[in-house]
């Protein structure tokens, strides 16, 4: 088996990957086993980097929120039907 980590533009790494053969790739960097801790990291003269993470804020589609508020709906109808049965 064969580990390694895929680098971005920006020598980032976004993937780690084990495969059944060799790779020789600039962008596909060998390492000594399977290690999710380098997510993130920036690869820079044979060593890895810690660098700041972008913070992304994650902003829902019209789709989803229209899905929340019916479930939500759904949801209070429910607790009142609860409370007739009682």
């Amino acid at each position: 088996m064969h580990y390694y980590a895929e680098l971005d533009e920006n020598n980032i790494c976004k993937a780690v990957s084990d495969l059944s053969g060799k790779v020789d790739k600039p962008t596909i960097i060998p390492i000594d086993f399977y290690d999710v801790s380098l997510l993130g990291k920036q690869y820079n003269n044979g060593k890895w980097l810690e660098v700041e993470q972008p913070e992304t804020v994650y902003e829902p589609t019209e789709q989803e929120i229209i899905q929340a508020e019916i479930l939500l709906n759904q949801a209070k109808i429910m607790a009142k039907l609860n409370q007739l049965e009682v």
